[in-house]
């Protein structure tokens, strides 16, 4: 989910103001009454077939997929497209962006109050917002617990933060020689070391992806350093990450299995 990091507060209050259209008449509602409102709403069994809506807390949506497109498109025009969700941390709907959102979800169909509703939800700050067809895919169970982790992540104070990017810098160029790794008892799988040395791999990462991942979750921590601590906790990466992390970061180590615990579906 790229990302990822989204939004923070306009209140309804002021959205006609804002919207600078007088045929768009919300019901004036406070934001808590219009999230609430929505979360409460009745799924067809067809949007959401393995009941995982029942796992979404306070501050969890899903929205329509054309909703969360003309929304992700908005506030990120050169965007892939490829977008399935986030954690809003600050607000990206200033009012010029806000009027367009609105007028295209007023061009879809959707009614006053439904566009009250995306509106206030997309402009507030620590929310999760998902497409609503995420619902259908086992995928929802790694995507919910990542973008827990980016809530979280949020709320640390600074030097928590610095403690967790020095052991990701750290762990994030470290490699071993091909003689290295198969000297390490217990460190890299023997196949991985097989593999390299068949076609000619000189080192191996201590932070690389799973053979399931395929290399994204590398690919996107070395983009964006908070990227890795969410992969870790679900299990992207070779075990040997997490277990020098322990070992030789134990600081960094507390904080993300906190953290982890804290982003958990239960």
């Amino acid at each position: 989910m790229h990302r990822r990091n989204f939004l923070a507060g306009v209140a309804l209050l002021g959205l006609e103001g804002l919207l600078g259209c007088s045929t768009m008449n919300f019901p004036i509602m406070k934001d808590s009454d219009l999230l609430l409102k929505y979360a409460q709403r009745t799924r067809m069994p067809q949007e959401d077939p393995h009941n995982y809506a029942r796992f979404l807390q306070s501050g969890e949506f899903t929205v329509p997929d054309e909703a969360f497109d003309s929304y992700a498109h908005i506030v990120d025009p050169q965007g892939s497209g490829g977008t399935m969700g986030g954690y809003i941390s600050h607000n990206r709907l200033e009012p010029g962006k806000l009027n367009e959102f609105t007028q295209q979800l007023a061009r879809r169909g959707y009614s006053k109050e439904n566009i009250a509703q995306f509106a206030t939800l997309f402009s507030t700050s620590k929310q999760i917002v998902f497409k609503q067809s995420l619902l259908q895919k086992r995928f929802f169970l790694k995507a919910l617990p990542h973008e827990r982790y980016h809530r979280e992540m949020h709320e640390l104070q600074s030097e928590e933060l610095v403690v967790l990017k020095a052991a990701y810098q750290d762990l994030i160029h470290r490699e071993y020689t091909i003689q290295q790794a198969t000297q390490t008892a217990g460190l890299f799988d023997a196949d991985e070391i097989d593999v390299a040395q068949r076609y000619g791999v000189e080192s191996l990462y201590i932070v690389a992806s799973t053979p399931e991942d395929g290399g994204f979750s590398r690919m996107s921590s070395e983009m964006k350093w908070d990227e890795f601590y969410p992969y870790l906790a679900q299990g992207a990466f070779m075990p040997r990450a997490e277990r020098i992390l322990q070992q030789e970061f134990p600081e960094a180590y507390a904080i993300h299995l906190r953290l982890k615990e804290k982003s958990k579906i239960k």
